[in-house]
């Protein structure tokens, strides 16, 4: 019998449906999700090991090995590899209506990315923290390949991901793995707060300080956001006190992010009012302390996450992770939260 937060994700996932679709539609789709479960069950030990390449154009040489986590530098390339579960394929006969498994189909597609994703995170915020750059988020390049018992697979696997470089672990590698466990990138609001940190740093690193500068004030509006829901903080509560008194920012840490949210207000959210030429002189060494402060914010984060933890991050058993977990990740892979758009373009100038 499916477990309570399972049928949650299939409430959450019929009543996203739109118009057009009926209630059979809504019952058909919430029992294939129940052939689904017992289809991924059978499947444990099945893998997809898939790997990346991401441009870097920085002087580092970075390989290491986790348990499930795999790191080289090639060239002007930054390998990430992890087995993901075995879950992008065989959902085409799943219902026998054909747009219902259509969109089983699309959520395990995006589940299985959300997973990859979340590891390369981890390593790109990790380098990031360590070696102050920022890196590309998009692949250039990738592969991968099926393996249908993963445990015994694993090793020859690893070995020939390895096989173009010497493998030795530097001391980069050893802060990179060491930080890159920290971070849960599988929890929505971990991902959340740290793709805007990669995307922050990359902007600052290619001299786009404007738009790095809204990043990074992204960082502290979703630190903000989850303290908030992970402590039931009241939203009348303001920003400051809600990192003062439930993350434990210092004071001296609060005051220089209330230095940061006024360079966004002042200078990227809205025109500025003068030196708009000059902003990234004048203000250059405050930015870095904005930085600097960011990041100590975000080794509380991680450490409270692993206090607290309620996504695991390396689970035994996949299934068992997708019964607890996909209520809370559908809203991050699914599209039901976008913001809903005007129509084209003739129509609204006919209203203006």
């Amino acid at each position: 019998m499916a477990n309570s937060n399972f049928n949650k994700y299939k409430s959450k996932i019929c009543q996203s449906l739109g118009v057009g679709y009926t209630e059979n539609d809504r019952k058909e789709l919430s029992r294939s999700l129940d052939r689904a479960l017992a289809e991924i069950k059978k499947r444990e030990y099945s893998k997809i090991f898939k790997d990346e390449g991401i441009q870097h154009l920085h002087d580092f040489d970075l390989t290491f090995k986790a348990e499930n986590l795999f790191c080289k530098t090639v060239g002007d390339e930054l390998r990430i590899a992890t087995a993901v579960p075995d879950w992008w394929f065989g959902w085409k006969k799943i219902s026998k209506l054909e747009y219902i498994s259509e969109i089983i189909d699309g959520e395990f597609h995006f589940l299985v990315q959300y997973i990859f994703r979340a590891s390369k995170l981890n390593i790109l915020a990790a380098l990031s923290y360590c070696e102050d750059i920022g890196l590309e988020f998009f692949q250039r390049s990738g592969s991968y390949t099926r393996h249908s018992d993963w445990k015994k697979e694993r090793e020859s696997c690893i070995e020939k991901f390895f096989d173009d470089v010497e493998y030795s672990e530097s001391e980069l590698g050893e802060s990179v793995r060491d930080i890159a466990h920290k971070i849960n990138c599988l929890d929505p609001d971990i991902n959340r707060i740290v793709y805007y940190y990669i995307e922050a740093k990359r902007l600052k690193n290619e001299g786009f300080w404007r738009s790095a500068i809204t990043d990074l004030q992204s960082v502290v509006d979703a630190v903000v956001d989850y303290m908030r829901k992970r402590k039931k903080v009241s939203g009348e509560t303001n920003w400051r006190d809600t990192l003062k008194y439930h993350l434990r920012v210092e004071i001296k840490n609060v005051e220089q992010l209330e230095n940061l949210y006024e360079l966004r207000n002042n200078f990227t959210a809205h025109p500025a009012h003068s030196k708009w030429w000059d902003f990234s002189e004048i203000f250059d060494d405050e930015i870095e302390n904005c930085f600097d402060v960011v990041e100590d914010l975000l080794l509380l984060v991680f450490n409270y996450e692993n206090a607290n933890r309620i996504i695991e991050k390396e689970p035994l058993r996949w299934s068992k992770w997708y019964e607890d977990n996909t209520h809370i990740i559908f809203d991050t892979i699914g599209f039901h939260k976008l913001p809903d758009m005007h129509g084209n373009g003739e129509q609204l100038n006919e209203e203006t």
